[in-house]
């Protein structure tokens, strides 16, 4: 039973994260900040400093709250020479790994298909994780997952 939110991979998820996400868009945009990009509800800002990283992270919060009646889920604030976590991936200035957390997730969901004897949802799921891996860096990703052989 669902008390609340909407059904991920519905239509409505995402017109719903862009409705929202446009009204952040809009503020984050009047704020000045330099660099700032947004997929649905994954987003990422670069600033000069620490200091206005933790008072842009204060300014947001605080419209959300006050304008759209939501929170912000995860927040993350370091160097970005350490890299961006952005939309499954770690980013950093020469490559894109695979998040280590969504491996070990797709993994056990690959499992689970295969114990209850799914295999066109197996099969699903990993064609658009293949996609998915496709905008890495990384070949150990298939490998890991299966799909291809060692180098």
């Amino acid at each position: 039973m669902q008390s609340s939110g909407v059904p991920i991979g519905a239509l409505t998820s995402q017109t719903f994260a862009n409705y929202w996400g446009g009204r952040l868009d809009r503020f984050i945009a009047a704020q000045g900040i330099g660099s700032f990009v947004r997929y649905m509800d994954d987003a990422a800002i670069i600033v000069p400093s620490k200091a206005q990283g933790l008072e842009l992270k204060e300014e947001i919060c605080a419209f959300v709250a006050s304008e759209m009646h939501q929170r912000i889920g995860k927040w993350s604030l370091g160097p970005v020479e350490r890299g961006i976590t952005f939309c499954g991936f770690r980013i950093r200035r020469k490559f894109k790994l695979v998040k280590r957390q969504s491996m070990i997730r797709q993994r056990r969901r690959l499992k689970l298909l295969l114990k209850h004897e799914d295999y066109e949802g197996w099969k699903c799921s990993q064609i658009a994780w293949m996609g998915h891996l496709r905008h890495g860096d990384g070949q150990n990703g298939l490998v890991s997952l299966g799909l291809a052989a060692p180098c």
